[in-house]
């Protein structure tokens, strides 16, 4: 019974530990959403010869905003609408252009009172 006891720490810190792997985990390689933004060359930074940056407002399905930075290797079409992936630790980990239609009602929101 003693040698239970002994082990009790024991086992509470590995239980622990292995909840602490599984949370990270999860917002290191599951845990993504989605962001949508239109393209505005005003805000592009080129970093080496053939790399730009952007820095773009993009917004969630519920038109929830957050400021995006994002490398291509190419100026992207001004105006054209993206869809983003993005995970809490990468950032952005894809994105591709989508037309106006596919954008969520409160993304197209957002950009009608803004036109």
């Amino acid at each position: 019974m003693e040698y239970i006891k002994e082990k009790i720490p024991v086992i509470l810190g590995i239980m622990i530990f292995i909840a602490i792997c599984i949370v990270g985990y999860y917002f290191c390689f599951v845990e993504s959403k989605t962001y949508y933004s239109r393209i505005d060359n005003t805000k592009i930074e080129r970093i080496e010869s053939k790399e730009y940056k952007y820095t773009l407002t993009a917004y969630d399905k519920k038109g929830k905003a957050k400021e995006i930075e994002f490398k291509t290797n190419r100026e992207l079409r001004e105006s054209a609408f993206l869809e983003f992936e993005i995970m809490i630790s990468r950032g952005v980990i894809s994105w591709q252009e989508v037309s106006y239609d596919e954008l969520p009602d409160e993304v197209k929101n957002k950009y009608e009172m803004a036109d």
